[in-house]
């Protein structure tokens, strides 16, 4: 269930759109929403006094920005610091016992001094909690269901268990798609005929989801194919809020830590994705 959401912003197009994303979830779910500005620590430089008139600029800026979205009625007064976001996170995530990050894809993905990669490898090591990837682009097109992508692991329960509380939470549906790739499925094993890889993992993800109890409808649907573009396609079918995809927190691309799955959809999906490592669903 989520209660408290974080979002990342320093004023950007893609912070702007990741705080409105994140606000309307906010209100969907009930939950109350912190938006946080980590400021460059050299700026800090400066006297006290221009520092602290700073802070309060860019505290009204963003408090404006919330209410012109719309949002300020589930949104506390921004956190703005003089801090490095990798330290700066963890502990504000566990203090406020945030059950969402959020964050703009392009650039510091809402905070500066991080690259978008260095935020992403970063994240998927520190951050004790499931962490939602906004494009900077998603105008309308954001929607109300989840996509969930399925594979019969351990990763991908957590996932799944995730996607079923929210959208139990926001009264919306879950679509389970699991995209059978045979360059990365178990047909890649050589005693493996790729009709049976294809059934053995198809069945496995059919039974993690029939093994769900919900509340909400959970449709479930195999396509052949890329991974990424099956997930992509998928979202485009449905009235897709998110894709939603698990981690276990190591992958097979160099300086990325999340996996191969989740790191290309941050980088290619057209709605926002939603990484839920194993062990933190809740």
């Amino acid at each position: 269930m989520i209660r408290t959401i974080m979002v990342g912003t320093d004023l950007s197009p893609a912070a702007t759109q990741a705080v409105a994303w994140a606000g309307a979830l906010a209100r969907d779910c009930g939950a109350e929403l912190i938006p946080v500005a980590a400021l460059n620590r050299e700026s800090k430089a400066a006297s006290r006094e221009a520092a602290s008139k700073l802070k309060t600029a860019v505290r009204m800026l963003i408090d404006d920005e919330v209410e012109g979205l719309g949002i300020a009625d589930v949104s506390r007064s921004a956190v703005v610091t003089f801090a490095d976001a990798r330290t700066l996170l963890p502990e504000l995530i566990a203090s406020e016992h945030v059950d969402l990050l959020v964050v703009g894809r392009t650039g510091a993905g809402g905070f500066t001094g991080l690259t978008f990669g260095g935020t992403a490898g970063f994240l998927s090591h520190n951050v004790e909690c499931p962490v939602a990837i906004v494009p900077r682009d998603i105008g309308a097109a954001a929607g109300e269901d989840w996509v969930l992508g399925v594979d019969g692991s351990e990763a991908n329960r957590a996932a799944l268990h995730w996607a079923v509380q929210v959208s139990e939470q926001v009264q919306s549906d879950v679509h389970a798609v699991h995209v059978y790739d045979p360059l990365i499925g178990p047909s890649s094993v050589p005693w493996f005929e790729e009709d049976e890889a294809v059934g053995i993992e198809g069945r496995a993800a059919r039974t993690l989801v029939d093994d769900v109890v919900s509340t909400r409808p959970i449709s479930f649907e195999r396509v052949d194919g890329h991974r990424i573009p099956g997930l992509v396609e998928a979202a485009r079918r449905h009235d897709t809020r998110a894709i939603v995809v698990g981690a276990k927190g190591a992958g097979s691309l160099r300086g990325l830590r999340l996996g191969r799955v989740p790191s290309q959809l941050m980088l290619h999906a057209e709605c926002p994705v939603v990484i839920v490592k194993v062990g933190r669903a809740h």
